[in-house]
């Protein structure tokens, strides 16, 4: 998951340093002639950078009509340099279609900007007698997760709403990944056509339904529907029995009267597997199994892995001399969570370890009716056959900011990431990292985090978990925190101070490198006094704020970097920047992003935003425009939270 840098400085809220855009010349060209829906459309994409001095820093380009996508990565566009591409779009149903050029960039202060061009083309009716219309696909269903080379059966509802009869040709897929069927759908009639369908090419890309005409063969696209979809590639783990090592075991045998441990390897000969645990079963009332748990973690491909200080123990009692088979249930994750039950083979040797005095045993022994017996010791180690108990072999044994030390089985500080709320696995959900700049007291900083979230829910002033839609949500969210004492500002002592010129922004890729399972980074800083700022979701500074404006201030700064929000207030000295899908810069634009709002929670379209009274905002207040006195997103903010946070689980 890409990682997003956040920055919060806890007291005072102050709007976002100024920043400038890049020139950019952008234009969509289309053939200036009407198509028909069998013809595929040519379209010309060009980008110059016209700006003599800055560069437009990792842009990308995303160009839309209608459901469909066509996503470009342009990296840096130095000044003076030139873009251009060629696209050949499919066939469309007869309409206008408008064209949506979208450029997101970074500008000059690190500031994320975006640059919008709009072109369109029209697709006429062929001159066709009885050429059916109103024909569409009403809706067809994916399975929420899709891997490459698996089976997925998917139904696609096709309704003919016009006054001819059609004989269509429904075609399903994505890319070069296409599956047909043919069917005739008379006049006022429905259908749903079944298709069993099958991935190879993975990663993000738009599946899509369409319906076309077939008359005298050739065919004529009458509709479609799309969903952008993530295909993930198939990889599977191979796990096998090695081999057994024993431990401690002076003949390193299995005997009829025994307590043994022993480690048992797995060799991979497939794609990497990991939250490796094995489960060791007996179905043989002779051999008992006393330490049955081990955990393997990752097993690369061609590794043979068996865990260092994990091991399994087996007690032998009454059984005949032989060979017998242990069952290893195994569960796992390579691309899917898995499981499976390996065979164990072991052999049991007649009698004991034979002995005469105590020396003839090895040191964790000691020689009793002519058998070694193992000197029971648990959470210890054995020295001159007596047990020694460690300080701690498990860190449930240590403090909450403690961890047990597997080497010297001792309780030490813990260092690095440490996760505070766990909702559950990180490919789920959305992971944030909370870095405590200048705060060396873990037990502080784990407060500081809990009162600007209100985990607890019950902190005297609102935080990030009191409101919509973060309250209802709250379990798709794992925090994490780490501490960062050293971490320094330059000239923090006055709020006038930017947060650009005072935060050397690096040190957080330093510590957040700790923590590979961050999506979010917010860095809370204890002392330091500066004016805040944000970045266009990429990064935001928060300083200078009272204790009961803290948890509204991360409710709007968390609206920019998680939710993509606009500001919504007026700062002329700013200039006019609408972004984001809380912020229009046209009363048509206003209508489209949030029209079917309206009426629903005050919503309506209100002058000022983006720093100018020209830009329309969805709701006359909102955490958005000012964190002081507003509670809530508001309807048209909450429900771009919302898609965002689908994502997870």
């Amino acid at each position: 998951m890409k990682k997003i840098l956040v920055i919060f400085f806890l007291m005072m809220l102050v709007p976002s340093i100024v920043s400038a855009t890049v020139n950019l010349d952008f234009r969509l060209d289309v053939e200036e002639k009407g198509f028909y829906p069998n013809e595929k459309v040519p379209l010309d994409v060009t980008v110059v950078n016209r700006d003599s001095t800055f560069t437009a820093g990792d842009a990308e380009l995303t160009v839309y009509i209608s459901d469909r996508f066509y996503t470009f990565d342009l990296g840096d566009l130095k000044p003076g340099e030139t873009f251009e591409e060629k696209i050949t779009l499919p066939e469309f149903p007869p309409a206008t279609h408008t064209i949506k050029g979208e450029i997101n960039y970074t500008g000059i202060l690190d500031e994320r900007f975006i640059k919008t061009t709009y072109g369109s083309f029209e697709v006429l009716f062929p001159p066709i007698e009885r050429y059916p219309r109103n024909v569409y696909v009403s809706n067809y269903d994916l399975p929420e997760k899709i891997i490459g080379g698996k089976d997925y059966d998917v139904g696609i509802t096709i309704i003919n709403d016009g006054e001819v009869s059609a004989n269509l040709l429904i075609e399903f897929g994505s890319l070069d990944e296409f599956f047909t069927e043919e069917t005739t759908l008379n006049s006022g009639e429905s259908t749903t056509v079944k298709m069993n369908v099958k991935f190879e090419n993975s990663g993000v890309s738009l599946i899509e339904a369409r319906v076309y005409t077939v008359i005298n063969g050739e065919k004529y696209l009458l509709n479609y529907r799309g969903k952008k979809t993530y295909v993930q590639g198939e990889r599977k783990a191979k796990l096998i029995f090695d081999k057994i090592e024993f431990v401690d075991e002076a003949d390193n045998k299995i005997n009829q009267e025994d307590i043994v441990k022993f480690r048992i390897f797995l060799k991979n000969e497939g794609e990497t597997a990991t939250n490796v645990m094995g489960e060791l079963l007996s179905t043989i009332g002779e051999i008992n199994i006393l330490d049955k748990i081990v955990s393997y973690l990752t097993i690369l491909k061609k590794d043979s892995v068996a865990p260092s200080e994990d091991i399994f123990e087996i007690e032998t009692s009454d059984i005949e001399a032989g060979d017998y088979e242990l069952n290893l249930k195994l569960t796992y994750a390579d691309s899917e969570d898995r499981e499976k039950e390996i065979k164990i083979p072991i052999t049991i040797s007649e009698g004991g370890d034979s002995c005469y005095k105590d020396t003839d045993c090895s040191e964790a022994e000691t020689c009793k009716n002519n058998q070694c017996i193992k000197v029971e010791c648990v959470d210890g180690y054995v020295k001159d056959r007596e047990c020694i108990k460690y300080e701690c072999v498990r860190d449930s044994q240590c403090s909450e900011f403690q961890a047990c030390n597997s080497q010297i089985h001792k309780c030490v500080e813990k260092t690095g990431c440490i996760k505070i709320v766990d909702n559950g696995h990180s490919n789920d959900k959305a992971d944030f990292l909370f870095i405590g700049a200048e705060f060396s007291n873990p037990e502080e900083l784990k407060e500081t985090i809990s009162e600007l979230l209100d985990l607890k829910g019950d902190t005297k002033y609102p935080g990030l978990f009191s409101v919509e839609p973060f309250k209802s949500n709250k379990d798709k969210f794992n925090i994490w925190m780490i501490k960062a004492p050293d971490y320094s500002v330059s000239d923090s002592t006055s709020c006038s101070n930017s947060c650009g010129k005072v935060v050397d922004f690096s040190q957080d890729s330093i510590y957040a490198s700790q923590c590979p399972n961050a999506d979010f980074t917010i860095t809370i800083f204890k002392e330091a006094n500066f004016r805040s700022c944000a970045g266009g979701g990429q990064w935001s500074s928060l300083s200078c704020q009272e204790p009961y404006s803290r948890g509204r201030l991360i409710l709007h700064e968390t609206g920019h970097s998680f939710g993509r929000l606009a500001d919504e207030y007026v700062e002329p000295s700013k200039g006019s920047r609408p972004w984001g899908p809380n912020c229009a810069d046209t009363l048509t634009d206003a209508q489209q992003m949030w029209g079917d709002l309206v009426g629903i929670g005050k919503v309506d379209f209100f002058k000022g935003c983006s720093y100018t009274d020209d830009n329309y905002r969805a709701t006359k207040n909102s955490l958005m425009r000012s964190h002081y006195s507003a509670t809530t997103y508001g309807p048209v903010n909450e429900r771009a939270i919302k898609k965002i946070i689908e994502k997870y689980k």
